[in-house]
């Protein structure tokens, strides 16, 4: 049963499906732990060995979730956060033995150590938690992601761009200098060329006009970065890597529990804040560009995140009525394009 679980696994996710180096990846952290415990490198079940070896292989299952990275960018943080991990190092192990003709023969122990550590990290831990506004007027009042030097002013201009247009961080990354439109009001549409569930809606660039803010406007930003770039430029140079880094980073200086916030935190902050002032739920999917009701995951999160952070919305709360308000988050269909 344990064995046709991994495979399963392994299928679905296909991480490690038939593949040389994540059997050495796996092989190579095996042998990390069997060097730090005194526990036999060569896996073998035969001769009376299952309930020992079945201990060893649940110790190094346990070793790996409390491992953490060293001297670095991550270090302190866990190495693993997911239980597609565990799978993915269990079925490299399994190949090993079954490449030296040996069988896989473990104790129920494993399969009950395998239900703990899914139980544990398929309960929402890997979802995402808001960005919300009260949260990026923190970080750009008191400098923490500071807006007058490059790589903060883009930081920061990512950040209201996924919260205002409720944009994937791919969808903000890739965008070009000539997909920015400025209006005669000073207003800007943002066109988005290329984004997931694309075909739902004939296939057409979704245009998302932004309009200016009273505070930390989006549209400021934005012109500054675009200076005395071509117009067939990105207007990003972070990655994704280096927004998550900086985004977490400074999150955690405020207070907050990095592990829970990513580059799609600020998309889900903005969903949240429409749906707290009670906009339809048919009107939040079609801005979000969404062709199902997948978005009110991210809103029941939300609800329980705001009560857990109460004082720090409520000392600066801003309406999500001002979101609507401000930024007319829409897309726009050219129906001409579709005759």
């Amino acid at each position: 049963r344990l064995e046709e679980s991994c495979r399963r696994d392994e299928e679905k996710f296909l991480h490690a499906k038939n593949t040389k180096t994540s059997t050495k990846t796996a092989l190579n952290s095996w042998n990390r732990f069997c060097r730090e415990t005194g526990a036999k490198e060569r896996i073998e079940f035969e001769g009376g060995r299952e309930e020992e070896q079945t201990k060893w292989i649940c110790l190094w299952l346990q070793y790996e979730k409390e491992r953490v990275h060293g001297p670095g960018k991550m270090m302190g943080k866990k190495c693993i956060n997911s239980f597609t991990s565990f799978t993915v190092y269990l079925a490299g192990l399994q190949r090993d033995v079954a490449n030296r003709g040996l069988k896989w023969n473990p104790t129920w122990k494993l399969e009950r150590k395998l239900r703990v550590l899914r139980n544990e990290y398929s309960s929402g831990e890997k979802r995402k938690l808001p960005l919300l506004m009260p949260m990026v007027r923190k970080l750009l009042d008191d400098r923490i992601i500071n807006r007058h030097e490059g790589k903060g002013l883009e930081t920061a201009c990512i950040m209201l761009l996924s919260i205002y247009g409720l944009m994937r961080i791919s969808e903000v990354l890739q965008l070009e200098v000539n997909d920015i439109n400025t209006q005669p009001s000073g207003d800007m549409e943002v066109t988005i060329r290329h984004y997931k569930n694309q075909a739902a809606f004939g296939g057409l660039a979704a245009h998302i006009p932004i309009a200016k803010t009273m505070r930390h406007c989006p549209v400021e930003m934005i012109n500054i970065v675009m200076r005395g770039k071509k117009n067939s430029d990105r207007i990003f140079t972070l990655t994704r890597d280096q927004y998550s880094y900086r985004l977490k980073k400074a999150l955690a200086r405020i207070g907050f529990n990095d592990m829970k916030y990513d580059t799609h935190s600020g998309r889900i902050g903005g969903v949240t804040m429409l749906w707290n002032n009670g906009v339809q739920d048919s009107v939040i999917q079609k801005l979000g560009r969404w062709t199902s009701d997948c978005w009110k995951v991210y809103i029941r999160l939300g609800k329980e995140h705001c009560k857990k952070m109460l004082k720090i919305i409520e000392s600066s709360m801003m309406k999500s009525r001002d979101v609507i308000s401000r930024t007319k988050c829409i897309i726009r269909v050219d129906t001409k394009k579709l005759r």
